[in-house]
This record gives structure tokens, C-alpha cells and sequence, in this order.
């Protein structure tokens, strides 16, 4: 059923009526409350619908189904039957307990057996969407993923207020591990499950717990909560217009378990004198602070963690006024008019969701504009580009929010986004994580570069130090190549260059009179996430991020 604003509930109705009476008819015509009268199938009709559509809203811009009941184990008889036809020799490389049928139900996915999805629009210019996957027999394997019951959530009661990004999410790993993992590891080749069951037997230092023993106890829940500051002004070597400040708190639930040996292990060596960070340990929490901020300001960070154990609760923040207004602060986020209009039909039980400022995004919108304005971009472009953000201006100024929570029946989700979510699919309606992943991936995929390009500079860092301590030793010169470098090293010494993960290009040419700023190191190929850019490492040893118009500009021909 697909796009039918006219529908209304008493057609829902009279559906359960037709599905409770005997069958007389192929096809039952309700009369909609302000439209003409709308056809319902009673002969083969869905036996799910009803158990969906009572999660949906009926008349609304669109409602979407799709049932599901025995799809998915169709496909895994199918994939089966050819594994069964597969010559001998192709046969033989399967393990002999294979059965893609055996997968399906230790993932849990033969479990669904309908999902769907409904949007409306709201007073506010919201599009206020529900979805609901029907799994009647409960979720299992990879469906337990999601974590148990839904519980009260951290965003409505921990968030601090002024809070611009809210992520939560369930970090549960025990199920999978306990129940779905040994039915996957029976059906692999004996010599990868004995790899595998290697690596899981294996103690991690300095817990002390495998791998096996920590996915088994793994039922936690994450929260991550920033606050973006307009007033201040970061400046980035590689970003033309800088960027607002930011704080961040972490809070953790049901990680004691983990947490606990830890603590046994390090408070001693945590309340040396001499230890950067202040200690308290009292009533059952551990609080530890940094004695001075870590950096100048905006970057004035001054880490803070507090340890809960009767609450089970973990928190760590980028500074003590922040982690203040969280556990002790009156005013949270959830009490925002912002906020309210944006959670309006959303639980205040779930066991993941997901908040965004319109504040935020609007900031965001204005120094994208900025950053266009000064970039080097032609004219045309620049003129489309902002065509464009015009145009999403009255969508970005709007608080969003998201939430998904389980059932017992299955996972139902709700949110108040300022596009609408018109489509439903087998695994995109699930849950409601499938909102939430599609608008983390961009904040992923630049945290995850940002990541990579930090350790590729620590490691390019260490290795123009070592460069420059051969130099000190031969004169003021260079190893021909890096492999001899390694060879000045020593055993030990030269893991810098054996554990490198980056493909460096060097310039062993640099003499003593060579500038301070002339490039010795870069990394082999530029990054293919955004604008092209490359990793540089300067004679000095500052480590720059630079464009690759910028590095093919400055870069010696003997740099290879």
C-alpha cells in the first residue's frame, strides 16, 4: 500500500473486521472520511498488516508495507540447493555444516516478518516519520545488536543543555556473542575457525579479559553529547574559514564490569604527586582531573572523567563545567523549546536516537558559504553552490531528532526530520538506525580521515626526527634512501619505519642549508575523501595538511 493520503483509520478497521469474519468477498470498499471510497483486499490479505499499521499513522503524505514472511528463508533454500548442485571439487571447499538457511537464523533475520513506514507533515514543517519491523518470535543474532528492552534515554535526562549533536546508541554484544557466533564459527573451514577461536581465546592487557569474555559481557549503552561554540574561532592550517569551538561528553552505561579492574590496576600509579591530573576516590566515585587546560584557547581543553560505580555509570568530558552541567545541572537539553518541538512523538523509553540543533546547522551552513566565498572555486560554481544553500536555508534552521526503541514483537522508530522518509525496505526499516547511520556517515567519514591522517603524522614526525638525528651524525646530510635510515637505527629502533602504515615519498637531497620549510616527507597518494590533499612533513618536522595543488607547487623534483 503505497501513497494513499486519503485513507483513513476506518478502513484499519474495517480490515480487522474482515480478517475476524468469513471471507465473502475478494475485494471490500471503504468509504474514506473525506475522499472517495478506498479498496480492501480480504482475499490474501497480509496476516501482518494490522500488527504494522498499528505502529504507523494512517492518511498521512505516505504509508508504506511490505510483507516479508518467508522471503528471506526462499532465498536461503535457493542458495542452498545450488550449493547441493555444486560439483565435488567446488563442494569440498565449503565446510561440510554450511547452510546459508543455518546463517539466516543464527543473524536472526528469518525472525522478520513484515515492516513499514509512515510520514506526515507537521504545524512545525516537520516530517514526522514511524516505522515498524514486525518480529513476532522476538529479535535474535544480529537483530539483538540493538540491545534489550527500552529503558529511559540519556539524551532526555543527561544531555546538558545547549547541547548541538546527541548520539546514543547500544553497544550489546552479548547475544551475538553468546547464542549466533558459535552456530557461524561451526559452519567455517576448520582452520579459520581455529584462527578465530585464537584470537578470541586471547588476553587483552592490561584488562586481562579475552575477547570472547568481553563480547559476552558486552551490554552497554553510549551516549555522545558536543556543544558547538559560535563565539569562538578555531583556526586550521588546511581550513580557510575557521571553525567554532567545541565540548564533548561521553557517557557510558554498564561498564563497570570493565571498568573496575582497571581502576584496582592504575589508582596507585593514578595518585602519584607527580601525575598531570588531580585524584578524588569517594562514596564509590572516581574522578579524575587535569590539573591545567591542555592547550591555548579555543583548544583549552582540561579532560575530565567520573567513574560512578553505584550507578554504573561512566562520564568523560573535555571540561569540568561541562561534565558539571550533566550530572548536577537543573537545566538539560530535554527542557529547550528547540528540543521539545523536535522530540514531539517521540518515546521518552528507547534504545537509540539521535538529536541536531538547527543552531548548529545554520553555523554550519554560514561557514560553508564563507569557505566557498574564499576558495578558489570559478565564479559559476560558487554561484550554483550557493543557489543551493539558499535553498536549504529554511530547512537547516529546524531542530531534528530521531529515536528507535525495542518491542516485544520487534523494533519500532519515530522521527522529526526536515525530509521525508517516504520508501520502506526489508533492512532499512528494521529499526530506526538506518535514519541515525545515514546522517552519522559523513561525520564518520571525516572523523575516520582526520584519524588516519593524525597517526600518518605522528608516524612521518618520528621518522623526520630520526632523519634529522642522522644528519646531526654525517654532516648536515641525508640517507640516500629510508632503508639505510633503518639501517642506522638498529634492531628495535627502526620499527618507526617497519610499522609505518603510510607509503612515504622522501627528498634525501636537503642539505644543511636547505629551508626549515622545504618538504622531506609526503605521503605517496593524496586522500580521495573531499578536496584532494596531501600529508606533508617539513625539514622542521611541523607536520602539514595541505591541497595538492599547494603540494605539486612547492614538492622538489627529488622528492620520490
Amino acid at each position: 500500500m503505497k501513497k494513499t493520503p486519503f485513507l483513513s483509520l476506518t478502513a484499519v478497521c474495517l480490515l480487522a473486521q474482515c480478517n475476524k469474519a468469513p471471507v465473502q468477498n475478494a475485494v471490500a470498499t471503504v468509504q474514506a472520511a473525506t475522499g472517495p471510497s478506498v479498496p480492501v483486499i480480504t482475499t490474501g490479505a497480509s496476516p501482518h498488516f494490522l500488527k504494522v499499521a498499528s505502529h504507523l499513522d494512517v492518511g498521512g503524505m505516505s504509508l508504506n508495507y511490505a510483507d516479508q514472511d518467508g522471503l528471506l528463508e526462499s532465498l536461503a533454500n535457493i542458495g542452498d540447493e545450488i550449493l547441493k548442485g555444486l560439483p565435488e571439487a567446488d563442494r569440498s571447499k565449503v565446510p561440510a555444516d554450511f547452510s546459508f538457511k543455518k546463517v539466516l537464523s543464527a543473524l536472526g533475520l528469518d525472525g522478520l516478518k513484515a515492516a513499514g513506514t509512515s510520514t506526515r507533515k507537521t504545524a512545525d514543517g516537520l516530517y514526522y516519520t514511524r516505522s515498524f519491523a514486525y518480529i513476532p518470535g522476538g529479535r535474535k543474532g544480529l537483530m539483538s545488536l540493538t540491545g534489550g528492552k527500552a529503558e529511559p534515554l540519556l539524551t532526555l535526562n543527561a544531555a546538558p543543555k545547549g547541547t548541538d549533536i546527541a548520539l546514543e546508541f547500544p553497544l550489546h554484544l552479548k547475544t551475538l556473542t553468546q547464542e549466533s557466533l558459535p552456530v557461524v564459527m561451526a559452519l567455517m573451514q576448520e582452520k579459520e575457525r581455529q584462527e578465530l577461536e585464537a584470537q578470541l581465546s586471547m588476553p587483552l592487557p592490561p584488562l586481562g579479559l579475552t575477547g570472547r569474555q568481553i563480547g559476552e559481557k558486552m551490554d552497554a549503552r553510549l551516549a555522545l553529547f558536543i556543544q558547538a561554540h559560535t563565539d569562538q574561532q578555531l583556526a586550521l592550517p588546511t581550513v580557510e574559514v575557521p571553525l567554532p569551538g567545541v565540548d564533548a561528553l561521553l557517557v557510558a552505561d554498564r561498564l563497570g564490569w570493565l571498568l573496575e579492574p582497571v581502576k584496582q590496576q592504575f589508582l596507585p600509579m593514578l595518585n602519584n604527586p607527580g601525575a598531570p591530573f588531580e585524584v578524588a576516590d569517594k562514596d564509590g566515585v572516581l574522578t579524575l582531573t587535569f590539573r591545567e587546560p591542555v592547550g591555548p584557547a579555543p583548544m583549552d581543553f582540561q579532560p575530565v572523567l567520573r567513574f560512578d560505580s553505584k550507578a554504573d555509570r561512566l562520564y568523560v568530558a573535555t571540561r569540568p563545567a561541562f561534565l558539571k552541567a550533566a550530572v548536577e545541572g537543573k537545566e538539560k537539553l530535554a527542557s529547550e523549546a528547540g528540543f521539545k518541538k523536535a522530540w514531539t512523538g517521540l518515546p521518552e523509553e528507547g534504545n537509540a536516537a539521535f538529536y541536531l540543533s538547527g543552531r548548529l546547522l545554520g553555523e554550519v551552513a554560514k561557514r560553508a558559504k564563507e569557505t566557498l566565498a574564499a576558495s578558489n572555486e570559478p565564479e559559476e560554481t560558487k554561484k550554483n553552490v550557493t543557489k543551493v544553500l539558499d535553498f536549504l536555508a529554511p530547512y537547516l534552521s529546524k531542530d531534528q531528532a530521531a529515536c528507535m526503541a525495542n518491542l516485544a514483537e520487534g523494533s519500532t522508530g519515530a522521527a522529526n526530520l526536515v525530509l521525508p522518509l517516504n520508501d520502506t525496505s526489508t533492512l532499512s526499516t528494521l529499526t530506526t538506525i538506518s535514519i541515525l547511520s545515514s546522517l552519522a556517515v559523513p561525520t564518520f567519514a571525516t572523523v575516520n580521515q582526520k584519524s588516519q591522517d593524525m597517526k600518518a603524522g605522528n608516524e612521518g614526525r618520528q621518522i623526520a626526527l630520526a632523519l634529522n638525528l642522522y644528519a646531526q651524525d654525517n654532516n648536515g646530510q641525508y640517507p640516500p634512501t629510508l632503508e639505510q635510515l633503518g639501517q642506522y637505527l638498529g634492531e628495535g629502533d627502526d620499527n618507526i619505519l617497519k610499522n609505518s602504515t603510510t607509503v612515504w615519498l622522501y627528498n634525501p637531497t636537503l642539505g644543511p642549508d636547505a629551508p626549515e620549510t622545504a618538504i622531506i616527507l609526503a605521503a605517496s597518494e593524496p586522500t580521495t575523501f573531499g578536496k584532494p590533499k596531501r600529508q606533508v612533513i617539513r625539514k622542521s618536522g611541523i607536520v602539514e595538511t595541505i591541497t595538492e595543488e599547494q603540494f605539486q607547487l612547492e614538492k622538489d623534483d627529488n622528492l620520490r
